[in-house]
C-alpha cells in the first residue's frame, strides 16, 4: 500500500525492504446466464428458510432499507406470519418489525 505512514520509518532499519502489497487478483465473475442465477441464489435460499418454518426471525443489518437479501428475507418472514425482529445498531437491541415498515420499501 503506497503511502502508508509506517513506510516513512523504513530507512531506520538497515537492510529492511518495505513490504509490497500483494497484487490484486481479478475475481472470477459469472458469465452469461450464470449472472442471473448467482444474483437469485440468496433470494431462493431466503424462500427456502422461510418455507422451512421458524418461531422467530432475527435480522441483523445496519441499513435495512438499502439491503437486498436481508430485506427480502424479512419481507418473506412477515408475509408468512413469523414474528420478525431487527438488530440495526451496535447496542444490539432487537426491535419488532411489522409489515408496512418504511425500511421494507
Amino acid at each position: 500500500m503506497a503511502g502508508r505512514q509506517d513506510d516513512a520509518l523504513d530507512w531506520l532499519i538497515p537492510g529492511h525492504e518495505p513490504l509490497k502489497p500483494a497484487p490484486e487478483r481479478p475475481r472470477p465473475r459469472p458469465q452469461g446466464g450464470k449472472i442471473a442465477a448467482t444474483l437469485q441464489r440468496p433470494l431462493i435460499r431466503n424462500a427456502e428458510m422461510v418455507a422451512a418454518g421458524a418461531g422467530m426471525c432475527i435480522a441483523f443489518h445496519q441499513f435495512l432499507r438499502q439491503s437486498r437479501g436481508t430485506k427480502d428475507c424479512v419481507r418473506r418472514a412477515l408475509e408468512a406470519g413469523i414474528p420478525t425482529y431487527l438488530v440495526d445498531s451496535k447496542e444490539a437491541q432487537p426491535r419488532r418489525l411489522r409489515a408496512g415498515d418504511a425500511r421494507l420499501r
